[in-house]
């Protein structure tokens, strides 16, 4: 299986592979530009479009497999733990299960697919802890045609906050000492999408917060449209190729910078204001907007907080030189895409 991470802008593709000695070995690796207003929030306006950039990412990338993994939109997903009485019939179980999640959903039981894994026994109550996904039916469909129309199956449909979680553990904060330590320090990762940017927090391994915070990768897009007065295509273009006047730097990406990180700022901010907990000792950036040069100074200098860039391949044997190429600037931006890969050998 391949991990396929569609997201508003770009579509990024990832496989991995276990190499002799066990590690994981980046073996395919490709992306592909969406245009603006083919994915309008968490809805796909222009469905063929989309597939047809999904088929080049994936031809890109090298994959031959047809089996992907891919995570729904967070809108359309709620995920709960309940607990159940434990010595119930199968029949019984899932009933009270969809009982319990129900209360916490803003669509009807026939509108949703749910799924659901047992965790741990509850002591002296005879119930256990159980995790609970409820996806809608409708956007499980849109992901599946996409992928089919892409000549490609749907092995995996997943959910968001867990894929980054399993990353956060497993890889690219792994490599933190303290990151496993019991009472360990606060880290914090920011998955920077082309909308929206993903929260999440972590202590001893553990994820303790997750939230999404409505700023993004486009704020810089919006910038150069409108200080150059440009087409979101032409902006997004130029952006990528960095073909811009003399003054860019002072001009649009140092404000953006510095709004960024404010951003980020609020949103640790409310961390420690909701929760109580200590203060936040790293700060981890991934996705495609923390690729802009200067950004993980600026949140560091905004924050106080040390910052840096997510290596989500660090450890890993890169197959191809060509592979190696494409992410020497860019692997943060397939952080999420790798979290899906990764299901494969983790789930």
């Amino acid at each position: 299986m391949i991990g396929l991470d569609i997201g508003s802008s770009v579509v990024r593709v990832v496989g991995l592979e276990r190499g002799m000695s066990g590690q994981f070995v980046l073996a395919h690796c490709g992306s592909e530009r969406l245009q603006p207003g083919w994915i309008m929030g968490d809805s796909v306006e222009k469905m063929i479009e989309v597939a047809t950039s999904v088929k080049r990412a994936v031809a890109q990338s090298g994959a031959r497999t047809k089996n992907v993994v891919m995570a729904l939109p967070s809108s359309a997903i709620v995920t709960k733990t309940v607990n159940i009485q434990a010595d119930l019939n199968d029949n019984d179980f899932e009933a009270q299960v969809e009982s319990e999640i129900s209360s916490y959903l803003p669509w009807a039981l026939d509108e949703v697919n749910i799924d659901y894994v047992k965790l741990n026994p509850v002591i002296g109550t005879g119930e256990v802890e159980v995790l609970v996904a409820a996806a809608r039916k409708d956007k499980v469909e849109e992901w599946q045609t996409i992928a089919e129309a892409a000549g490609l199956k749907v092995s995996v449909l997943e959910v968001g906050a867990f894929v980054r979680a399993r990353m956060a553990c497993s890889v690219s904060l792994a490599n933190l000492t303290e990151f496993h330590e019991s009472d360990g320090p606060l880290v914090a990762n920011l998955d920077i999408g082309s909308v929206s940017t993903n929260l999440q927090v972590y202590q001893s391994g553990i994820l303790i917060f997750d939230r999404d915070l409505s700023f993004g990768g486009s704020q810089l897009t919006n910038l150069i449209e409108s200080h150059y007065g440009l087409s979101a295509t032409e902006a997004e273009r130029k952006k990528r190729s960095r073909d811009l006047p003399a003054g860019y730097e002072s001009s649009v990406i140092a404000p953006y910078l510095a709004n960024t990180a404010l951003e980020i700022e609020r949103g640790v901010q409310f961390f420690h204001s909701s929760s109580g907990r200590q203060r936040v000792s790293k700060i981890i950036l991934s996705g495609g907007g923390a690729c802009i040069t200067g950004l993980s100074r600026a949140v560091s200098s905004q924050t106080g907080i040390a910052c840096e860039l997510a290596s989500p391949f660090d450890g890993m044997t890169i197959k191809s030189e060509q592979v190696n190429k494409r992410l020497r600037r860019e692997a943060p931006a397939y952080y999420f895409a790798a979290g899906l890969a990764m299901r494969r050998f983790l789930a």
